[in-house]
């Protein structure tokens, strides 16, 4: 029941039947655009008038919905001045298929998550079933968020302030939409935001040693069950330093030579901003194969989950995409957490990304070139999660140029004839 309240898309045309035989009234016909693979929907809705106030209604209602498909006010039941109050569900599946229609791919999925949260710790528990929107307060967004701090998340662990805020952010976009139509006077979500720990003046990024780097490829090149882009998609990332973004968004078209002929590849990650990432030759290598793996998809995705749907692998191998098997973040990150469980080690996949960093520092790039090649807006965040490495770096070089005996200890009683630079120095004297 709840699955089919969600489905309620955007108004495609209305046109006006007129009264016939079988028919009394003027009737207002709404043909609904569906999700894909959905049969045509229409709403009727009979006007109770003679045919010349129907036409009036119709000419208005047309030309609404021509400059606004998604207005609330077109179907009776749902505007700002109807007698029917706006219920909860009603207004996330018009606000979601608004999202969706409009190709907002990238939140949809984060909004969709967020007012399920909401509706599954507050709607549903406090009020059973649904709920008025206006009904909504500032009450409930408290108790939302007092939920989220002593809940777990499927991992077992505790919800971060970041990931709260990611939840506000989004609801508090949708009641501005509801404000927006006039449904309600105040959003309740405006100046809500859970305060984080605060962090120290230089950070220390988490990675994963030499040891355990090993120990995680081999994990994943003895499990012959696992598909190839498990292994790949982790390799991947500790060869460029890529977030999990840059794993589905990876592009075989996006990889280039400049005129010395070193291999670069632009990848796509946080807020849709690109950069250049240097390719050694162990990353062009696993590009390559990652290139004959999309030749056959439909083999690929068969030999590694039998009687799954290929469409959009296909699709995606098509398009230029390395790991086109992965379509979701989750299914990175889920990836990735079991195996840190099966193999009783802590990290998640960003981890790689540190791991990356840090060895990078450790041999000897500059942290200002660093800085760009993981995409950091300002030198400033990275000195701030790899600071400490850069000194350390800098007091092993001190500790080799002191213990070269370039200064010598004035108390060391030097040897006539002793061949060092500062008897040389005398002689020459």
């Amino acid at each position: 029941m709840e699955k089919d309240r969600l489905k309620n898309p955007r108004i495609k045309s209305v046109t006006l039947r007129t009264p016939g035989k079988s028919r009394k009234w003027p009737q207002l016909v709404y043909t609904l655009e569906t999700l894909p693979g959905e049969d045509r929907q229409r709403r009727t809705v009979t006007l109770k008038c003679s045919l010349a106030q129907a036409e009036k209604e119709f000419a208005k209602v047309r030309d609404a919905v021509a400059a606004n498909p998604y207005a609330a006010e077109h179907l009776p039941g749902y505007g700002a001045g109807d007698d029917k109050p706006l219920m909860y569900l009603d207004f996330v599946a018009r606000y979601l298929s608004r999202v969706y229609y409009e190709r907002k791919s990238g939140t949809y999925a984060l909004k969709d998550i967020a007012f399920k949260k909401f509706y599954g710790s507050v709607v549903r528990t406090a009020y059973r079933n649904d709920v008025p929107v206006k009904e909504i307060s500032s009450h409930e967004v408290d108790l939302f968020i007092q939920k989220l701090q002593t809940s777990l998340t499927k991992d077992g662990r505790r919800f971060k302030a970041a990931s709260i805020n990611t939840y506000l952010r989004h609801l508090r976009a949708g009641f501005s939409y509801l404000k927006d139509a006039g449904h309600i006077e105040n959003n309740p979500f405006d100046g809500k935001k859970v305060q984080g720990p605060k962090k120290g003046k230089a950070e220390k990024a988490p990675y994963f040693t030499d040891k355990q780097i090993q120990e995680i490829l081999s994990a994943l090149q003895q499990d012959k069950s696992r598909p190839g882009w498990h292994l790949a998609a982790v390799r991947f990332s500790l060869l460029t330093g890529c977030r999990v973004g840059g794993i589905i968004n990876a592009n075989a078209n996006k990889v280039f030579q400049d005129a010395e002929g070193d291999y670069f590849i632009e990848l796509e990650e946080k807020g849709s901003k690109t950069r250049d990432v240097p390719l050694p030759r162990e990353a062009v290598e696993l590009i390559h194969q990652r290139q004959l793996e999309m030749f056959h998809p439909v083999e690929v995705i068969n030999r590694n989950a039998p009687g799954r749907p290929a469409g959009p692998y296909v699709k995606r191998a098509k398009e230029g995409f390395l790991f086109f098997e992965v379509t979701e973040a989750n299914s990175v990150t889920r990836m990735f957490t079991r195996l840190m469980n099966a193999l009783q080690m802590e990290g998640t996949f960003h981890w790689l990304r540190h791991t990356y960093a840090t060895r990078a520092l450790e041999r000897g790039q500059d942290i200002y070139r660093l800085s760009k090649i993981l995409g950091h807006s300002r030198v400033d965040v990275t000195e701030q999660h790899y600071g400490h490495i850069t000194r350390r770096a800098l007091k092993e070089g001190v500790d080799l140029f002191t213990s070269s005996g370039f200064v010598p200890d004035p108390g060391a009683r030097v040897t006539p004839g002793e061949d060092s630079e500062l008897n040389r120095s005398a002689e020459g004297e």
